[in-house]
Formats: structure tokens, C-alpha cells, sequence
């Protein structure tokens, strides 16, 4: 593990099962922010996307592949 892994489980050694359902909790809510915030990038880019990919142009040079 890496030295900041290391630390953090260090310190989760120390907690009471109480204070380690609250880190559970509290990684939990990270990673859904973090799936929440790629969501919303992708979805930006796919509409940023769309001006250029869903005109006649490249529709016309796309036709034949």
C-alpha cells in the first residue's frame, strides 16, 4: 500500500465500530459524488460534441463507412 493507504489505516485501526460505520458512510458518499460529477462532465461533452459531430458535413463524410 501506498503511504497515505497506510495512514488511513492506521488510523481506522483506532476507531470504534460506531466511528468506522461513519467512514464507510462517508467513502460511500465520495464515490457517488464522483460517479455524479463524471456523469455531468460527459453529459456536457456529449452536448458540446453534438454542434460539430451532428451536422450534414460530417454526416455526408461519415455515409460511406
Amino acid at each position: 500500500m501506498n503511504s497515505k493507504k497506510d495512514c488511513i489505516m492506521r488510523e481506522i485501526d483506532l476507531f470504534s465500530d460506531d466511528l468506522i460505520d461513519e467512514v464507510i458512510g462517508f467513502a460511500q458518499c465520495l464515490k457517488s459524488m464522483n460517479k455524479q460529477k463524471a456523469l455531468q462532465c460527459m453529459m456536457a461533452s456529449e452536448a458540446l460534441l453534438a454542434k460539430d459531430w451532428l451536422t450534414d458535413v460530417e454526416s455526408k463524410a461519415w455515409e460511406d463507412l
